[in-house]
């Protein structure tokens, strides 16, 4: 049914998920071709052809969206779609595509994002400084939280630019923040962490005496490239622990 290469371009989101379907797990592949487009399942392996699941989207018309997330323990995933009139997010089950929940949020929300105890996590646009981290019960909607999160450095509120990254045990935000004079320097974009409804504090500020290796202290930078915006730390991730931090950046 498919080539080796078009099953390496079958998709553009890929989502890894213990099914039901499959005794070893399975892959949950987005395609965006016809033929027809939707959702696929292929075993984990690769060694039988996708098969057609279920549809993409849940909603008719849909003009924007975001790339679906799967739950940590569910067998649900969620994604952001945008109508010219309103913006939901929709949980479907990730063994039957059927449509779970189905709620409005602020016109613009964006990386959604599943937090260690299955709540559902998401970004509303800045405005001047400031901008909203909702958690929401799953299914209803609910607020569980919301964290004021400032002075954000967060182009077209891309979570592959520097959007807000929930730990993976849940009680640690990082994101790219800008400094203002009180840290000794203005607008320079570094690495912040807080806790949850928490204050930001940067990994590493601005042009601080660190110690290397316990022995020797260097001055350290991190900070956008000749790029701009383009250039910028960004791709921020977590480990399991929440110990450490990786990104992309100039140092």
């Amino acid at each position: 049914m498919f080539s080796s290469l078009q099953r390496v371009c079958f998709g553009i989101w890929l989502i890894l998920s213990s099914l039901s379907l499959y005794s070893q797990g399975a892959v949950l592949i987005e395609r965006t071709a016809p033929e027809p487009a939707g959702f696929y399942l292929a075993d984990d392996i690769g060694d039988k052809d996708p098969r057609y699941a279920f549809p993409r989207f849940a909603l008719s018309n849909v003009l924007r969206f975001s790339q679906p997330v799967a739950a940590r323990t569910k067998e649900w995933l969620a994604r952001i779609e945008e109508r010219a009139d309103s913006t939901f997010v929709i949980v479907r089950s990730l063994v039957s595509g059927e449509t779970l929940a189905a709620y409005a949020v602020p016109r613009g929300s964006t990386n959604l994002q599943w937090s260690a105890s299955d709540a559902l996590i998401y970004e509303t646009p800045p405005m001047g400084d400031t901008s909203y981290l909702f958690a929401v019960e799953p299914m209803s909607g609910g607020l569980i939280s919301r964290t004021t999160i400032t002075r954000q450095v967060m182009p077209s509120s891309d979570p592959g630019l520097g959007s807000c990254i929930m730990s993976p045990i849940g009680e640690k935000i990082a994101y790219i923040r800008s400094t203002d004079a009180s840290d000794g320097i203005s607008n320079i974009p570094s690495i912040a962490v807080m806790d949850v409804r928490g204050t930001p504090r940067f990994v590493v500020s601005p042009y601080s005496e660190v110690r290397v290796d316990g022995k020797k202290q260097r001055r350290v930078l991190l900070a956008c490239g000749p790029g701009g915006a383009l250039g910028m730390i960004r791709h921020l991730s977590w480990n399991a622990k929440a110990t450490l931090i990786a990104c992309y950046g100039i140092v």
